[in-house]
């Protein structure tokens, strides 16, 4: 951040399927943002910051990945540099994970419900708004703001125009019970502790714990996940 006037920060990966502590990694993660921010605040030129932040911060007891996204905003805030949290919806990218799923047997499947409509958003969308925060293209005001795409759009409608752009017309999403996620992930690679925190984050958003308040700043991008799927995003 050095001779920078401005910071995007976030936290990467937001996985590590191997990891048996992940909360312990995020709290190092957000201490070493927290610093470099204080830090090129008070030696330069520093005087805004931008997070990635997540839907899942507008839930207090979120579980599992997604736990660190609230403590990074509060660790940010902490040090006097004014901040502004996009508290991002579901990224149109993740939907890539049921690719194979779909071309090898038509089908994929987890724990949301296929008709739940879910703020799905580009992130290319969101690093624009960043962008714009950043350069003072958009009215700098600390806080919150929600970002999500055009309209909520169901598992359901995602699977099936993903099946059609990858050549597996009528592809189903079903909804499976988290013993079987579980199992799926731990056959997978995951560790139990990692394997229990996705399925806790995943549950909270299909039970509803995790969602967008819209009870304050919200912002709605441009790309639809049509025009997601027809830039060629999914291979």
């Amino acid at each position: 951040m050095e001779g920078a006037s401005g910071a995007f920060v976030m936290m990467a990966p937001g996985l590590i399927p191997s990891s048996t502590n992940f909360p312990a990694y995020q709290r190092a993660v957000i201490a070493a943002q927290a610093h470099a921010v204080q830090t090129a605040h008070r030696q330069g030129l520093l005087r805004r910051v931008v997070t990635l932040s997540g839907w899942a911060a507008n839930y207090p007891g979120a579980r599992g990945p997604v736990w660190g996204l609230r403590r990074l905003e509060e660790a940010i805030d902490a040090t006097g540099v004014p901040a502004v949290h996009l508290r991002a919806g579901s990224f149109m990218e993740n939907l890539r994970a049921d690719i194979a799923s779909i071309k090898a047997t038509g089908t994929t499947g987890g724990l949301v419900p296929p008709d739940l409509p879910l703020p799905m958003i580009a992130t290319a969308d969101i690093g624009r708004i960043a962008a714009e925060f950043l350069r003072g293209e958009r009215a700098f005001t600390p806080g919150v703001v929600e970002v999500a795409g055009p309209a909520y759009r169901t598992l359901e409608e995602a699977t099936r125009l993903i099946g059609a752009a990858v050549g597996a017309d009528g592809a189903r999403y079903v909804l499976r019970s988290p013993e079987d996620v579980r199992a799926s992930l731990l056959e997978a690679g995951f560790s139990h502790h990692m394997a229990d925190g996705t399925v806790a984050m995943t549950s909270d958003v299909a039970e509803g714990r995790i969602r967008f308040l819209d009870d304050g700043r919200v912002i709605t991008t441009s790309t639809t996940l049509e025009e997601f799927l027809a830039t060629g995003r999914v291979p």
